[in-house]
This record gives structure tokens, C-alpha cells and sequence, in this order.
């Protein structure tokens, strides 16, 4: 039986039983298209995670190559899109942080990617006690967290890292629920 039970005593009506079998069946096929968004939604997040490992491996080696080419004070570093290696400063700080909630404690923060930063470091904050609740580090100027409590004042810091150091923290304030 399906999601609706249906005695032959209750009704005679023939249309009203095929009213309740078409709604079940446009239950069971949301159900499946919400199932293969979900697939879909994974299979490109994959996907893009396996293009930017690629990327990153590219431009390491670009890097690498360069450093025998040219000197570690030239200004040609900049048009390849590298920071000099003679010139060690901090990460500037990340800026535009944002954080859209998803469902069961999770967000998704966003920002734009620092000058110089090599890494970024994620720390979340129960705002009440100043409790560290987790941290995370990323190579992207993106994170997903998971496992947040809901209904609790959160205090969101990102800082961008690099061999040199670490820059002040940008912060979220943000509450799930």
C-alpha cells in the first residue's frame, strides 16, 4: 500500500482512489528528482574540486619553473599572477565574508581570495562564551560547515595565511536556525 491508505469501505468513488494514486505518484517523482539533484549537485561539486587540484598543480609548477627563470625581485612575477618571493608580507585580510545557511547546522561562507595568502584558517565561536566550537583550514576562499548548532549566536573568523604569517581576522556574525 502506498503512502496513503485507502479502504474499499470508505469510498466508492473511483475518481477520488486515482486522485490519491496521482499524488502519490508526484510524491514518489519529486522524491526521485530531488534524490538526483542531490547526485547531481554532488557530481559537479567533484568535479570541481578535481579542476581546481588540477589547476593548483599547474600553477605549482608554473611557480617552480619560474623560480629558475627569473629573479626573485622581478616584476614579471606579477603578470604571471604571483605575488614576488622577495617581497614577504602577510596575507591582507579576507574581505566580503558572507554565510548562506543550508539545513541541519550547516553554512556555507564565501569571501574573496587575499593577496598573498597561501591558506585561509576557519574558526567558529559560540558568541555567548567565547567557546571555540571548531576550526578548519582551506585552500580555498570557500568552506562548507557542517555540525554548527542551531539557535546559537556564532562568531565566524577567517584569516588568510602564508609562509610568512597570519593577517587579523575577518568575522561573520551569524545565528542558524
Amino acid at each position: 500500500m502506498g503512502l496513503f491508505a485507502v479502504a474499499d469501505d470508505d469510498f466508492d468513488d473511483v475518481g477520488a482512489v486515482a486522485d490519491v494514486l496521482s499524488v502519490e505518484q508526484a510524491i514518489s517523482t519529486a522524491s526521485s528528482a530531488s534524490n538526483n539533484s542531490n547526485t547531481v549537485a554532488g557530481e559537479a561539486k567533484r568535479d570541481y574540486e578535481d579542476a581546481m587540484d588540477a589547476a593548483r598543480s599547474r600553477l605549482s609548477g608554473l611557480r617552480d619553473e619560474l623560480t629558475q627563470l627569473i629573479a626573485p625581485d622581478d616584476d614579471r612575477w606579477y603578470a604571471f599572477g604571483f605575488e614576488k618571493p622577495s617581497n614577504p608580507e602577510t596575507p591582507e585580510v579576507p574581505e566580503n565574508v558572507t554565510g548562506v545557511p543550508g539545513t541541519g547546522g550547516m553554512l556555507f561562507v564565501d569571501f574573496d581570495d587575499a593577496r598573498r595568502a597561501t591558506h585561509y584558517r576557519t574558526k567558529v565561536f559560540n558568541v555567548a562564551t567565547s567557546t571555540l566550537f571548531m576550526k578548519r583550514i582551506t585552500h580555498d576562499s570557500e568552506i562548507t560547515l557542517q555540525t554548527l548548532p542551531v539557535n546559537t549566536p556564532l562568531r565566524i573568523e577567517i584569516t588568510a595565511i602564508n609562509p610568512t604569517g597570519e593577517s587579523q581576522p575577518a568575522t561573520l556574525l551569524i545565528t542558524l536556525t
